[in-house]
């Protein structure tokens, strides 16, 4: 991925997480961005409720954003 010379601070942790993160987990998490709920993610991905905040809880343990307003605040991940 291309990166921008420019970044703020907050491009600079989209990055990092983005890194860290898998396809399946990155998916989730933009879909939560855009308002989905835990349940219709479920659905939509033809999984369970439980799943999907499994998948939340290892985004947050292995990322530096902790809520989900710090996700929003990176088009590093809203992209995806």
């Amino acid at each position: 991925m291309a990166v921008p010379s420019e970044l703020t601070e907050n491009d600079m942790v989209g990055l990092r997480v983005r890194d860290r993160l898998t396809a399946k987990e990155l998916r989730i998490v933009a879909l939560i961005v855009q308002g989905y709920k835990n349940k219709e993610i479920a659905t939509q991905l033809g999984t369970t409720e439980q799943v999907i905040k499994n998948y939340l809880r290892n985004v947050t343990t292995r990322s530096a954003c902790r809520t989900v307003w710090n996700w929003r605040c990176s088009p590093f991940i809203t992209e995806y």
